[in-house]
């Protein structure tokens, strides 16, 4: 963020003209409002190809809120949309379109309901009574309103959320850079929603903001296990990779409190209690680990299990801690007997606890995966049960199932 001594549009005062600068600059000014944006007409490097009476063929890409951003081709003539279809792509498993994104293009572009300049509540909250105002007056009220919370409680108290139809680049980061650029704050879009919660998980386990895997790599599986997860219906486009898997005879397990359509092509439905999915991840751990039946190679290479935390703290313990020049994370080395840089995994202790010397002084510290393990030593299948309303045996058989499975 840009702070007070330096903060540009804030210094100079917030004015409209300010405002409007800055979405300028980020190339925002027909995008300040996303879900405002009207249909742009086809402009002729966009073309693809040319079809008789006046019609064009206009490369675009479908992004509502289920985030494939599917290639289309989208039939123009006379500067509207009369008919879109899969684009081309190279692996034409990847060619496709669904029912929602054909409604995307042909309905919600023209509805009559759509928004497409600024609108301003008249009446009381549930009302529907909405009047429709000038940019400039939009603008204007905007930015004071800005500048009057900026006053009271300082520029950060200004938050933005990008929740739109229009679901790509365009929507999801103008509203962060002009709160970037004003020294204002973002909310996150992935943790508030329902089918996008896992979302916010890939970052701090995976390190990006992507699966481990593509849909297509669940035929290689011979068990699949989804945790709310309603690809049939929410994900029409990659659903063809779970039919293919399917057919394929992988077993499929679905945990969700409804039956859904996902649920029906399922070998095993799991009802839950809703929001308690991580108690009965947490119960499988523990019956997984009870039998031996986890992969130590594996937590050792690809995991930070056996990265060291510091008992006091709960941080990290970093090469630059022990007098290194790096921010490697450091491991317990079994054969030296001593911590070193986790560059050198082969000898890794996943378990216990070690004395390591810091800033002259000892600390006590544990591989994470130690933490992990005293962790789900407190989560039976019997009290994951109580919390998750699932039966302990079905637990336990679900455990085992995934542990004795590979590939799953």
């Amino acid at each position: 963020m840009i702070k007070d001594k330096e903060q540009g549009i804030l210094k100079k005062g917030l004015t409209r003209r300010n405002f409007i600068k800055a979405s300028a600059a980020l190339g925002a000014t027909t995008l300040a409002l996303p879900g405002c944006t009207v249909f742009k007409p086809a402009e002729s490097k966009d073309v693809v190809d040319k079809v008789d009476d006046g019609v064009k063929v206009v490369r675009a890409v479908c992004a509502p809120n289920c985030t494939n951003s599917c290639a289309i081709n989208t039939f123009v003539k006379d500067d509207k949309i009369i008919k879109v279809e899969p684009g081309e792509f190279p692996n034409p498993e990847y060619r496709r379109i669904c029912l929602k994104g054909i409604a995307n293009a042909m309905q919600r572009v023209y509805s009559p309901d759509r928004v497409k300049y600024p609108m301003k509540r008249v009446g009381e909250r549930g009302e529907d009574k909405w009047e429709q105002i000038s940019w400039d007056q939009a603008l204007d009220e905007i930015s004071a309103k800005h500048k009057e919370i900026a006053e009271k409680h300082g520029m950060e108290a200004n938050s933005f959320m990008s929740m739109t139809g229009n679901y790509g680049a365009n929507a999801q980061m103008i509203s962060q850079r002009i709160a970037n650029t004003m020294g204002a704050t973002h909310m996150d879009n992935l943790g508030i929603m329902g089918d996008l919660a896992t979302n916010i998980a890939f970052v701090p386990t995976l390190g990006v903001l992507q699966e481990g895997h593509g849909w297509k790599d669940m035929l290689n599986s011979t068990l699949m296990i989804f945790f709310g997860c309603n690809y049939t219906e929410t994900g029409l486009t990659d659903s063809h990779f779970l039919s293919d898997a399917l057919e394929a005879g992988v077993k499929l397990v679905v945990v969700d409190p409804r039956y859904t359509r996902t649920a029906a092509k399922a070998d095993w439905w799991i009802p839950i209690r809703p929001g308690t999915d991580g108690a009965l991840a947490l119960g499988m751990m523990n019956v997984i680990v009870s039998e031996n039946l986890q992969k130590d190679d594996y937590i050792r290479q690809y995991t930070t299990g056996p990265f060291l935390v510091r008992k006091d703290t709960g941080k990290f313990v970093l090469d630059k801690d022990l007098g290194g020049s790096t921010e490697d994370c450091v491991v317990w080395d079994t054969a030296a007997n001593k911590p070193v840089s986790a560059a050198n995994l082969t000898n890794a202790a996943l378990t216990g606890t070690y004395e390591v010397t810091i800033d002259g002084k000892k600390v006590k510290c544990s591989p994470s995966h130690q933490l992990l393990l005293d962790l789900i030593a407190e989560y039976t299948p019997e009290k994951a049960s109580e919390i998750c309303e699932v039966p302990a045996e079905d637990i336990r058989k679900l455990a085992l199932m995934y542990g004795e499975t590979d590939p799953a």
